[in-house]
Parts: C-alpha cells; sequence; structure tokens
C-alpha cells in the first residue's frame, strides 16, 4: 500500500497527464476564441444533486476551487473543495518531476505515486461532503456561500 508503483504504471499515469494537460489548453483556447455557449455554462456549473436535493454532493464546490486556485488564491480554493487544491498541487509536483527528470537524464528524482495517496483523496473527498453537510444541516452555516 505505501510501495510506489511500478515504473510503466507511472509512466502511464505522466502520459495521461500529459493529454489532460493539451485537453485543457485546447479547452481553454475554444472558450477565449469563441466562448462558451450558455447552456453548457450551465450545465457544468449548477449541481444537480444540490439544486434537487438541498445536500452537497461529493464535487459541490470543486469549479469554485479551481477557478480560485487559478487566481492564486490557494486558501480561498482549499476551503471551497481542499481535494482540489490539494489534488492539482499534487499533480504539479508529479508532472512537474517526471518533465525534470526526462530533461535531465535521471538526475533530477521524480515523485513517485503510491495508492495510499489515492486512498487519502478519497477519504478526504467524503469527509468534505460529510462536514459541509453536517455544518449546514445541524448548525445552519452554509460554507460554501460564506467563502464567497
Amino acid at each position: 500500500m505505501f510501495r510506489p508503483e511500478s515504473e510503466q504504471t507511472e509512466t502511464t499515469l505522466y502520459h495521461v497527464g500529459l493529454a489532460a494537460c493539451v485537453m485543457l489548453v485546447a479547452c481553454a483556447l475554444a472558450v477565449k476564441i469563441g466562448g462558451m455557449p450558455e447552456a453548457i455554462w450551465a450545465f457544468f456549473f449548477v449541481c444537480p444533486v444540490y439544486t434537487r436535493t438541498g445536500y452537497y454532493c461529493l464535487g459541490c464546490g470543486g469549479t469554485r476551487a479551481l477557478t480560485a486556485l487559478l487566481h492564486g488564491q490557494v486558501w480561498k480554493s482549499f476551503l471551497y473543495h481542499p481535494a482540489v487544491c490539494l489534488g492539482t498541487i499534487y499533480f504539479v509536483c508529479f508532472m512537474g518531476s517526471r518533465m525534470l527528470k526526462k530533461a535531465t537524464k535521471g538526475r533530477f528524482p521524480a515523485v513517485r505515486f503510491r495508492r495510499v495517496y489515492l486512498y487519502g483523496f478519497i477519504v478526504l473527498v467524503i469527509l468534505n461532503v460529510l462536514v459541509k453537510n453536517w455544518l449546514r444541516y445541524s448548525l445552519g452555516v452554509d460554507v460554501l456561500a460564506g467563502i464567497g
């Protein structure tokens, strides 16, 4: 569980990360150049679980967390959804160290992936939604509304 994954698995994760970066850049350019239709904005930025039940879902606050992170507001991003903030930091470290390792022909050590990171991430997501819903319905504190 605490052992690093095989080099083949980490190489695959690295290639998937590169593909994700390319897709994100392409989407960002498409939005910047042509805009995005209102229906798509509404689809991505309205949570159907929250809208129908009033309870936060596992991803509620994630979009706001990413937006805050892109604006350099790390603490605000962490408050919106800690998994987005910490996951992004890990992703940048993983991908950056892999790129440096390739550029230096192995002289720079790369961040290794361990399954315990994934398990910790899952626990963090679950705790996040449980705490947000408990605060909202037990104490009447709407955490996401209070951050903005």
